[in-house]
């Protein structure tokens, strides 16, 4: 006879612009907001109402965004987690249409004096 007592093999991933990321013992009606808090809550450059959660399930990959600031502030319900999601605030950098209108901006004819810049897309970010 094979007693399991704890199945320690469920995990959720939070990353991004938290104060701990990393991998986390799921818990069952986990939240994201429960799984921010085991990351530390929140860093100085997150994007709160903007917080992707990816899921996979048979049909392939989802990435669903929550606005977690609004579930702290009671305008919004919480959002219950499964085991292997992965919960990643991106900060400031993650918006495609951001960096697309900065890409046709310097496409335009109206930036034709602009030369030799770099487009950083990284938030602010610096790389040390």
């Amino acid at each position: 006879t094979v007693q399991v007592k704890n199945l320690s093999s469920k995990k959720v991933f939070v990353l991004g612009e938290v104060r701990s990321p990393g991998r986390f013992q799921f818990s069952e009606h986990m939240t994201i907001v429960e799984a921010v808090t085991l990351a530390g809550g929140f860093g100085s450059l997150a994007e709160r109402n903007y917080t992707i959660v990816t899921r996979s399930d048979g049909a392939g990959q989802h990435r669903i965004a929550v606005p977690v600031e609004k579930i702290m502030q009671g305008l919004a319900a919480n959002f219950p987690l499964q085991p292997g999601d992965i919960v990643v605030d991106g900060g400031n950098s993650h918006y495609p249409d951001d960096i697309a209108r900065a890409v046709m901006f310097f496409l335009d004819r109206e930036a034709g004096y602009v030369t030799g810049q770099t487009l950083h897309v990284n938030g602010g970010m610096a790389m040390i």
